[in-house]
């Protein structure tokens, strides 16, 4: 039984992480100076974090067959906008978390949506 269960994770697992492979390679890059994303392209966005002036989630209806969830960051001038499963994603915001007023219930509402929505996550 426990070979089948752990079977059974490892393919999901597995094809999760399949799933993920165009994203995978939007690769986020982050510095005490800058945030940026390099395409699969080899185009980079950045921001600056003294120009970062508004985060927010933008949702998609197109889920899970198609990227549907897409972190957008607002610069003077620029900006970057970042699909979910971005190598380095789980460091990004874990950063974007420690700005002030940083809004969680916003990320987790936005996670869990299924439609074409925006969230407004932190704005300076």
């Amino acid at each position: 039984m426990f070979t089948f269960l752990r079977k059974l994770l490892r393919y999901f697992k597995e094809n999760r992480e399949r799933s993920l492979f165009p994203e995978k390679e939007f690769v986020i890059s982050i510095t005490d100076d800058k945030i940026s994303c390099k395409r699969p392209n080899g185009e980079i966005e950045e921001v600056t974090w003294d120009e970062l002036n508004k985060i927010e989630i933008h949702t998609t209806d197109q889920g899970p067959f198609a990227e549907d969830v897409f972190w957008v960051l607002h610069g003077d001038g620029r900006g970057c906008v970042i699909p979910q499963g971005a190598t380095n994603n789980e460091e990004m915001l874990t950063r974007l978390q420690k700005l002030p007023e940083f809004d969680n219930t916003m990320v987790i509402e936005a996670m869990s949506c299924t439609e074409n929505k925006e969230f407004l996550i932190w704005i300076n």
